[in-house]
């Protein structure tokens, strides 16, 4: 999987049917005023993924299982280290979590 060329920012979705594990969508950014907080965005995802988070032997959380979801609904595996490379990658802007994610859900991943 190749890094994007353009600006992108991250959403993460509490995935309710598999615990721990969150859907999570790349979608390229049309334009972004730091400034004012405004954008606009490609309603299409360019990326669309499942993820799993669990905690190493240092109790720090760690993405476990990566996996990229095809147009026919197919999971297809990716390493779990490729999404650390898209986190902090100059291109993603900010990351999102969606309204329906629980609060408590926040403090596992900060």
């Amino acid at each position: 999987m190749a890094t994007p060329s353009k600006d992108y920012f991250i959403v993460f979705d509490r995935n309710f049917q598999k615990k721990l594990y969150f859907n999570v969508n790349f979608f390229y950014l049309k334009s972004y005023k730091k400034k004012r907080q405004i954008f606009s965005y490609i309603n299409k995802p360019f990326f669309r993924g499942l993820v799993l988070f669990g905690l190493d032997f240092k109790d720090k959380v760690r993405p476990v299982d990566f996996s990229k979801i095809q147009e026919n609904g197919r999971l297809d595996p990716l390493n779990p280290r490729l999404l650390k490379k898209f986190l902090i990658d100059e291109k993603n802007k900010f990351i999102g979590f969606s309204s329906q994610t629980d609060q408590e859900e926040f403090k596992l991943i900060k």
